[in-house]
């Protein structure tokens, strides 16, 4: 009887060590997924400030990268977010108030690793 007692024991605490695997599975990937977007928006923070700092670099700009310092937040986007995340920036005079201009910044990375979506979007915008 006492055997039988034990292997049941044995079987329930084996369960609840499995169930206990996948939580730390799942807890990772969003951890992962978590770290991603983070990330995505310390780069598009960044870009705002250059073009902040540089009035007259406020252009239109895709993955190609564009001057040195847009080659250089593609590839930072691409090394910390994956080789086929992509970076754009999109400038257009506004008209609420008069004669300033918004940017729009996107980035978008693959999050599949991460358990997400195979498409992740960020926009962030910003008045000049």
């Amino acid at each position: 009887m006492s055997l039988i007692e034990v292997a049941v024991a044995i079987v329930i605490l084996s369960l609840g060590a499995l169930g206990i695997a996948g939580l730390q599975a799942r807890a990772l990937k969003g951890n992962e997924s978590s770290l991603q977007r983070t990330q995505a928006v310390i780069s598009a923070n960044y870009i705002i400030d250059v073009l902040h700092a540089a009035p007259a670099s406020r252009i239109t700009t895709a993955c190609d990268g564009g001057n040195a310092v847009y080659a250089q937040w593609v590839a930072d986007l691409q090394n910390g977010l994956g080789p086929n995340s992509c970076g754009s920036i999109q400038c257009a005079a506004n008209a609420n108030p008069a004669g300033t201009t918004r940017c729009t910044v996107t980035i978008q990375w693959n999050d599949e690793r991460a358990g997400g979506p195979s498409q992740q979007q960020l926009q962030l915008s910003a008045l000049f």
